[in-house]
């Protein structure tokens, strides 16, 4: 079992990131068309009020590799879909 210090924002956010995956019929591989941060699921967790942009590591768009699935790369997408929505929201727009 992880301890409280493994949980953070964006490794609880990762649980509410969507990617739907394609078979991709010419290479026989797997390619990922959709990503999605479910913040409204995510809020009921942890109330919007309680998201710090000092609880969230400072990461660079590129960082996300759009084919990866792995829960690594889901709490990086997590990470920079709450920074972005801390830093363009305001709390009552949703």
């Amino acid at each position: 079992m992880a301890s409280d210090a493994d949980v953070t924002l964006s490794s609880l956010g990762a649980r509410f990131v969507n990617m739907v995956a394609n078979a991709n019929e010419e290479s026989g591989g797997t390619e990922i068309w959709h990503h999605e941060f479910l913040q409204t699921e995510f809020a009921k967790l942890i109330p919007r009020e309680h998201w710090s942009l000092e609880q969230l590591p400072e990461l660079e768009q590129d960082t996300v590799d759009t084919n990866d699935t792995s829960l690594a790369n889901r709490t990086t997408y997590a990470a920079l879909a709450l920074r972005q929505l801390l830093t363009t929201d305001t709390p009552n727009s949703q």
